[in-house]
């Protein structure tokens, strides 16, 4: 886990046991994901040009 993780968990005494363990895993899983992206050459950028405009 990062120290920016750290630092966020420090700075929010009142989170519970779940607000912490969401927080790492949404952080594994998104470093994930990148890591997964960059093996498969995916250079895949969003594009805000595509969104529905409501």
């Amino acid at each position: 886990m990062g120290q920016e993780s750290k630092l966020w968990e420090r700075e929010n005494p009142t989170l519970t046991e779940w607000d912490r363990f969401a927080h790492r895993e949404y952080i594994r899983l998104s470093m994930e994901k990148d890591a997964e992206d960059a093996s498969n050459g995916s250079t895949y950028v969003w594009d805000k040009s595509l969104e529905a405009h409501f």
